[in-house]
C-alpha cells in the first residue's frame, strides 16, 4: 500500500509525541512511504526547533536527521506531483 507522509508524522518516528504509535505501525515493512521533496527541510525544521525549545541535545538530533536520511522514503518533485493525474 503507498502511503504519502509528511514531517508531522515523520518526526514521530524519532520523537515520542501524541499518535507516535500510529506513526511507527507504517514503518513495518506492509507500506510503500512516498513524500514531496518538501518534507526534507520541513523535517529538519522541526528538529532544529526542538534543538531550540531544549527539547532535544544537539546528539539527539544529530542522530535523528542520520536516521531520517536512511529512512526508505521515495521523494516526489513538487513539479510532478502539482500536476493532476
Amino acid at each position: 500500500m503507498i502511503i504519502v507522509v509528511d514531517a508531522s508524522v515523520a518526526i514521530k518516528w524519532y520523537v515520542n509525541e501524541i499518535y507516535t504509535t500510529n506513526a511507527d505501525r507504517l514503518l513495518n515493512g506492509t507500506f510503500e512511504l512516498n513524500a514531496p521533496e518538501l518534507i526534507i527541510p520541513e523535517f529538519g525544521n522541526i528538529v532544529w526547533k526542538k534543538l531550540r525549545r531544549n527539547e532535544l541535545s544537539t546528539v539527539e538530533a544529530a542522530a535523528i536527521i542520520g536516521m531520517f536520511e536512511k529512512q526508505s522514503i521515495l521523494y516526489h518533485s513538487h513539479r510532478t506531483i502539482l500536476k493532476p493525474g
